[in-house]
């Protein structure tokens, strides 16, 4: 009998539920074949287990599921079908945050106002301000309304994103369309997955439009060295209308 074991999100249940659905209780193993628009990215043989292990990211562990076969452990990533959100980065990318938000903070100036310490940046319409009473940080446009930071990621940043440490060469980002009812299919010992995105080489990065979002949380959640920020990673296509694009020294920031 094959086991599927592991605690699912309710994303990855989609997927558990049709593996326990369409795989028989009577075999030991299945074959797996995934599918990308009719054309064949993987062939697992012999597979004899399926753990769901999306909750645990230590290390930016990227697996949601891992399939065990005749070759090797096969970890795969499970995105949603829009691409929503690639992941909440403060642990990978808080510090690299941080040393954005001190550059552009050494490059700027330090006014007082009470308990309070406004820091501005010169050049571009932000400020971050630092509450002393709430020990927390904001980041303000020049009318003192909340806002974001957007900044843009190199490949190797990206790759720390889409990859983690557990999926490049060993494994695979794949996107599933949930409303699909071909998903998934079983004949004759082997299970066809259909996925509409599959992602394991680097040279596929060039074409993911993938920033941080610098904004605002509440309570002391986020940043290491400046709670009250949050970095998440997320699509260039769900940005604000007019974000704010975090440059220092009249370029990009990059890191």
């Amino acid at each position: 009998m094959i086991t599927i074991s592991g605690k699912a999100s309710k994303q990855e249940q989609i997927l558990k539920n049709l593996f326990e659905n369409k795989i028989p209780t009577n075999i030991n193993s299945v074959d797996i074949d995934i599918y990308k628009n009719g054309n064949l990215k993987k062939s697992l043989l012999n597979c004899y287990k399926i753990n769901f292990v999306g909750s645990s990211t230590k290390g930016n562990k990227k697996a949601d599921l891992i399939i065990y076969n005749s070759n090797a452990d096969f970890p795969i990533s499970l995105k949603n079908k829009k691409f929503v959100a690639w992941q909440s980065a403060d642990s990978l990318a808080g510090d690299d945050i941080d040393n954005i938000i001190i550059s552009i903070l050494s490059g700027g100036e330090i006014k007082t106002s009470g308990t309070r310490a406004i820091f501005e940046e010169k050049n571009y319409n932000f400020k971050i301000k630092y509450d002393d009473k709430s020990k927390i940080f904001r980041i303000l446009n020049r009318s003192d309304s909340e806002s974001q930071l957007i900044v843009k990621i190199n490949n190797e940043s990206k790759e720390k994103v889409v990859f983690g440490s557990d999926i490049l060469g060993n494994g695979a980002v794949i996107q599933i369309n949930e409303e699909d009812k071909n998903i998934m299919e079983y004949s004759n010992n082997k299970l066809v997955l259909n996925v509409i995105e599959y992602i394991d080489e680097k040279s596929q990065l060039k074409d993911l439009n993938i920033v941080y979002k610098v904004s605002n949380i509440k309570g002391s959640r986020g940043s290491n060295r400046f709670p009250g920020i949050r970095v998440q990673a997320v699509p260039g296509s769900e940005l604000q209308k007019n974000p704010i694009v975090g440059k220092y020294k009249n370029r990009d920031i990059i890191i």
